[in-house]
């Protein structure tokens, strides 16, 4: 009987000290995880007033009131959609911008242009590319991977390619039959439009989460209900992102696009923005992810832009 007692005191021991190592060391990875994401919102938030300082750049009020809720609503899209991979990304991104349209957050009707300008990121370069709309067939029908480098380019093709869809489906919304009752399933609509055009295997499940995430996010960027909103996605373990993201959207809408010197501002602040992140120690996905979510702002910015 002693013995036995011995026995299931060592293996608890043993156990304790097992315990106690593999709790530390998940502490160590937290610190460390932690320590990478405050570096970056350091160097990120030095670089972004140096370049404002060099570039004469003031500060927009009203952010939130109208810009945020247009770009804003396509890059968060982004995230919500992570769970579903880059695709279920891309398509978060589709449906805020879509769902933007439908409630018309001050923008016109989609339109189809015969060509689009699009910003990629190559070899750590930001640059401009055009695309006519053969190639823009060509390209969505090959269905390549949908990567950060190219989140942003696909998002306005298959804006393009749903406008009429978008269409009808603001006109639907705008039916009183379907103003209070039926508003979260136009947004549903708009989801399986875009998952059916990105991915037709997508389940019920995550097309459903997506269009959730969209109504909430869009829903607390109307109201200007910020901290909420950093809240909703600090659940989904997205609060970091967010931060990133934010600062980013924030600073881009201050940036006026009147004329080539200031659009060249753009694509320099957002060229340096991604280096950093790129060469910053926290997780290779994470950085992908934001960096991927940055690329549809940039891209939703140009879009809505040819547009007013």
């Amino acid at each position: 009987m002693r013995n036995s007692v011995i026995s299931v005191l060592v293996i608890f021991g043993i156990g304790m000290f097992v315990f106690s190592c593999e709790q530390r060391d998940s502490d160590e990875v937290t610190k460390i995880y932690e320590s990478a994401y405050q570096s970056l919102d350091t160097n990120l938030g030095n670089y972004t007033t140096s370049f404002n300082k060099e570039n004469n750049i003031v500060k927009t009020k009203g952010f939130w009131k109208h810009f945020f809720r247009i770009v804003g609503a396509d890059a968060l899209g982004a995230l919500g959609g992570l769970k579903g991979g880059a695709h279920g990304a891309l398509i978060g991104a589709i449906v805020g911008s879509g769902q933007c349209a439908i409630k018309n957050y001050l923008l016109p009707k989609a339109q189809k242009d015969k060509s689009q300008d699009y910003i990629v990121y190559d070899d750590d370069r930001i640059r401009k590319k055009e695309v006519d709309e053969g190639e823009i067939r060509d390209i969505i029908k090959e269905n390549k991977k949908v990567t950060a480098n190219n989140m942003g380019e696909f998002h306005n093709m298959y804006l393009n390619e749903i406008s009429a869809e978008i269409d009808s489906l603001r006109e639907v919304s705008g039916r009183p039959s379907t103003k209070s009752s039926g508003k979260n399933d136009i947004t549903f609509a708009l989801t399986s439009i875009v998952s059916d055009k990105v991915v037709p295997s997508m389940s019920l499940e995550m097309r459903t989460e997506i269009k959730e995430t969209v109504d909430t996010t869009n829903k607390l960027l109307q109201s200007g209900n910020m901290e909420e909103l950093e809240e909703f996605f600090a659940k989904k373990g997205l609060e970091n992102h967010y931060k990133i993201l934010q600062r980013y959207i924030n600073n881009l809408a201050s940036i006026e696009m009147k004329n080539n010197t200031q659009k060249e501002q753009l694509l320099a602040y957002t060229q340096g923005y991604l280096n950093i992140i790129k060469s910053s120690s926290i997780p290779k996905e994470d950085a992908e992810n934001i960096c991927g979510a940055i690329m549809v702002a940039i891209n939703s910015n140009t879009y809505w832009e040819r547009r007013k």
